[in-house]
């Protein structure tokens, strides 16, 4: 499919910006700003990336380096999301890595894609997007959890349990929040949704074999990637590792449930 640049194109463009700005503004949301700045960006990102990529697929090490600075921003937006300072930001990076590295690895080494930019750019870029949404989700459930369940969290503490445990007690059951989205979206597709892979091999000419073994492939690595990212938070999360500064006091006892604690 090719959408040839002209009036057409600027005007439908504009319309499907401003009827969800005005929709919101109209309805006191405040996230008025927030689109109008998302679909605008998105334009200059997409014409400036579209111009990088052009030069990245014929160079590895450009390659790379796109999938370093995809995977940076990722993180610092992430970060910003679920409101931790940017200090964290490693804790986040480290989270998310263990997401994209493994289906990077696994796809790479077992030969089913190429190493080169023309495959590895495609696939980490909808891994990456994916394990972001998991990451920001799973964060601000958590961070939820621990400001609406302090009292609970305390009582542990208060029966003498370590924080990371009392933390686990209380965080265990949000994992599946963070993961249940990107699992539906697996479930239903090619019912509900046809994937971006599919619809491109199959446009570009690929059998329809083809297409859907490319989109297997993308979708088992969205969810080897998300359920990665999903533990490997909650871990950091639950030891103290990554937490916005408001929370860090709930890992410090309080003089009352350190007496509890105390011998004698």
């Amino acid at each position: 499919m090719v959408i040839a640049w002209g009036i057409s194109l600027v005007a439908c463009c504009v319309l499907l910006l401003a009827i969800p700005v005005l929709l919101e503004w109209r309805a006191g949301t405040g996230l008025a700003p927030s689109i109008a700045i998302a679909g605008l960006r998105s334009v200059v990102q997409l014409v400036v990336v579209a111009l990088l990529i052009v030069f990245a697929i014929s160079h590895l090490w450009a390659t790379l380096l796109v999938i370093v600075a995809m995977f940076t921003m990722a993180v610092l937006t992430s970060v910003g999301r679920v409101g931790v300072s940017r200090r964290q930001a490693p804790m986040a990076a480290l989270a998310m890595g263990a997401g994209l590295l493994p289906v990077l690895a696994v796809t790479v080494f077992s030969g089913t894609i190429p190493f080169k930019g023309v495959a590895l750019i495609p696939i980490a870029g909808v891994v990456m997007n994916n394990i972001m949404s998991v990451h920001t989700l799973g964060g601000r459930n958590s961070f939820r959890a621990l400001e609406e369940q302090h009292e609970i969290f305390e009582g542990y503490l208060a029966l003498g349990l370590p924080a990371q445990t009392a933390a686990a007690q209380v965080l265990h059951p949000r994992i599946k929040e963070s993961l249940i989205p990107g699992i539906d979206s697996v479930k239903t597709a090619g019912i509900v949704t046809l994937p971006g892979a599919f619809l491109g091999v199959m446009l570009g000419g690929g059998s329809p074999m083809d297409a859907t073994m490319a989109q297997v492939v993308v979708l088992l690595g969205v969810l080897c990637a998300q359920s990665c990212t999903a533990l490997a938070q909650y871990e950091l999360i639950i030891r103290g590792r990554l937490l916005r500064d408001d929370l860090r006091s709930l890992f410090r006892p309080s003089p009352a449930v350190e007496a509890t604690q105390a011998p004698g």
